[in-house]
């Protein structure tokens, strides 16, 4: 069993990405995102799930831009292209997939 605490969060350090657990099939990270801090394009090795658990970002792929909030979530395949920005103080949980 594991306990994974994704509520200590500190935006003062900038832009966090910090793995919090992985097994055989998934590998989470917590992203600490504040506000009108930028997560570049870049794509993902394996399929992903991002969720914002709190705050507000914009989530763009391609030409595409949606605004997320709290509980909103998105899936993508790999190497998708995609890119973050804080439009709040954000704390998002990025899962990524093994699929076998």
């Amino acid at each position: 069993m594991q306990i994974v605490n994704w509520n200590q969060v500190d935006f003062t350090q900038g832009m966090k990405i910090s793995p919090m657990m992985e097994n055989e099939s998934v590998k989470e990270i917590s992203i600490t995102l504040p506000k009108d801090s930028v997560l570049r394009e870049h794509k993902a090795p394996s399929k992903i799930s991002v969720q914002v658990l709190s705050g507000k970002i914009e989530f763009g792929v391609q030409d595409q831009v949606w605004v997320m909030e709290a509980l909103d979530q998105i899936c993508l395949d790999e190497g998708v292209l995609h890119h973050l920005k804080g439009l709040e103080d954000s704390v998002i949980r990025l899962s990524l997939y093994e699929c076998k």
